[in-house]
């Protein structure tokens, strides 16, 4: 059996960008994708945004589909909320940001997933601090720090202060892109149709 993961444009997402205007000013922990109570682990989100009050802010890029309840909890522990963007601008957020969260809950539906952000977050070449869903879980990328939500706050205070923190790092080679993934594919399309001619 072969598997075919998601991937990334390596190069779209390396290309350099300007600062979005819209980022806070200051240091920036920041979330790629929708807010849904299914994904993301509001209390952690909450205590994280808390814990980085005058260090960093803690911002969250992508459609909002919280209540105005969740929503408030969010902009009163002092996270951004700067809801979607276009796909064109997303590279830019992320080179710009000075750590990438994952704020995520650990269930079965989590770990069903295989996250686009994983391929993306790893493109721009930027500190990760996940909590142990998959994809990050498994990854042995040296730039992602896999943590349970009890020390989710504070490792994502230390990856700051990582000299990491202040430089890009070149993309790892072993990122799938789109092409080696549809590359791949034919391969397997191939194996299988081989296969069913010679039965």
């Amino acid at each position: 059996m072969t598997l075919v993961t998601n991937a990334v444009d390596v190069a779209r997402y390396r290309a350099p960008t300007s600062r979005p205007t819209d980022l806070p000013e200051g240091r920036v922990a920041l979330y790629l994708g929708t807010l849904h109570r299914d994904r993301l682990d509001l209390d952690l989100c909450v205590e994280t945004a808390r814990t980085l009050a005058g260090v960093a802010t803690l911002v969250f890029v992508g459609p909002v589909a919280l209540d105005p309840k969740e929503r408030d909890r969010l902009v009163s522990a002092g996270a951004a909320l700067l809801g979607a963007r276009p796909f064109t601008r997303v590279p830019g957020y992320l080179q710009h940001a000075d750590v990438l969260v994952v704020p995520h809950v650990v269930d079965a539906f989590t770990d069903s997933l295989d996250p686009l952000k994983l391929y993306e977050y790893r493109a721009v070449g930027r500190p990760v601090v996940a909590t142990p869903v998959a994809g990050f879980r498994a990854s042995t990328d040296v730039l992602i720090d896999s943590v349970a939500a009890e020390r989710f706050p504070a490792a994502v205070l230390q990856a700051l202060a990582s000299p990491a923190a202040t430089s890009n790092a070149p993309p790892s080679a072993d990122i799938p892109t789109w092409e080696s993934q549809v590359a791949l594919m034919a391969e397997v399309i191939d194996r299988a149709q081989h296969g069913t001619t010679h039965r």
